[in-house]
């Protein structure tokens, strides 16, 4: 480990492989090199090359679901520190009540007031917690929702260490790459610019057939209705990057503090009162955005425009509202 501390003090890079036993000899290294590796590795322009070798390790720790079913996952790096409501999550939701298959992998709040998996508590959404559950939560309802560290017990063991860190690490990066799914569409909002094509060349190595990884202008890691959002997006190996604003969707723009969430509790509110239509304005319409973006990738859609369409029709003919229903009687059978 010293060896590696020394390079990272340089400033230089590690390969894959080094990033790899890097990660392999973090759980027994003393706690001070753990904080360490974090604190040189965030002080730097991260690698693809140490993504990949942090992602071989944590996916050889963790549970493989075999599934017949093609899915999608939307999830944000968390770490942007600017408290929006658990938007990726509401999104998920809509994505699923349009047709799509959608396996949310989530854990709790690190680096946020409200994580996903702590809203969901609060929709009374049960994680699957076996192959053959997720299965079956596919096939009745095309969504199943995955908590982190119930598929990969290294993550679980970095849970407070991450907390008590208090910066995003390289581990807010790693939790969108390692679901267990391994999923070949994507959505992934990233907590700064510099990490779109990184995030993207580690895609691009691993087999994703169609991503779009996202960072907004002022900071958030999902498509804003504050202002322009910047975007690579990968599709059959080839990157494309763009910018894009609401109105080029239809939708308005509004200030940041309108998206703005709370307590898990509610965050949860704020879903509910979507999908049953009785919340418009700002925060239905950042949720319509990012579902636009997980349609696109899902190949439902052509335009983010038509995603959004396609979107709040499912919102108003109550899908959305339905499928919250359907989930909830699962978790209760």
């Amino acid at each position: 480990m010293k060896r590696y501390l020394q390079k990272l003090i340089q400033q230089k890079s590690l390969s894959r492989i080094e990033s790899q036993d890097v990660f392999a000899c973090l759980s027994v290294a003393p706690i001070e090199q753990q904080a360490a590796v974090m604190a040189l590795l965030a002080a730097k322009k991260i690698e693809a090359s140490e993504l990949l070798g942090a992602r071989d390790f944590l996916m050889a720790q963790s549970t493989q679901i075999e599934s017949p079913y093609e899915v999608i996952d939307i999830v944000g790096t968390g770490g942007d520190g600017i408290g929006t409501f658990n938007i990726s999550t509401a999104a998920s939701l809509l994505i699923a009540s349009c047709g799509v298959y959608v396996a949310k992998h989530a854990g709790r709040s690190v680096t946020s007031q409200s994580g996903s998996a702590d809203v969901m508590e609060y929709l009374q959404i049960m994680p699957s917690h076996t192959a053959t559950e997720v299965n079956q939560s596919l096939k009745e309802t095309r969504y199943v929702y995955l908590q982190a560290p119930v598929f990969n017990q290294t993550l679980r063991q970095y849970r407070d260490f991450r907390k008590n860190l208090s910066f995003p690490s390289i581990f807010n990066i790693l939790g969108p790459l390692v679901n267990p799914m391994r999923p070949k569409r994507h959505v992934i909002g990233v907590y700064h610019r510099a990490l779109l094509p990184t995030v993207a060349e580690v895609l691009q190595e691993t087999g994703s057939q169609h991503a779009l990884i996202l960072h907004s202008e002022e900071g958030l890691d999902e498509i804003s209705v504050s202002g322009p959002t910047h975007i690579v997006e990968l599709k059959q190996g080839r990157m494309h990057e763009y910018t894009i604003i609401p109105n080029e969707v239809g939708l308005p723009m509004s200030s940041i503090e309108t998206v703005l969430g709370g307590t898990p509790a509610d965050n949860a509110k704020m879903i509910l009162d979507i999908a049953s239509g009785h919340l418009l304005g700002p925060k239905r319409d950042i949720v319509l955005l990012n579902s636009a973006a997980g349609l696109l990738v899902a190949g439902s859609v052509s335009t983010l425009k038509e995603g959004v369409e396609l979107a709040s029709e499912a919102i108003d003919s109550g899908k959305m509202l339905k499928l919250i229903s359907q989930l909830q009687s699962r978790g209760q059978a």
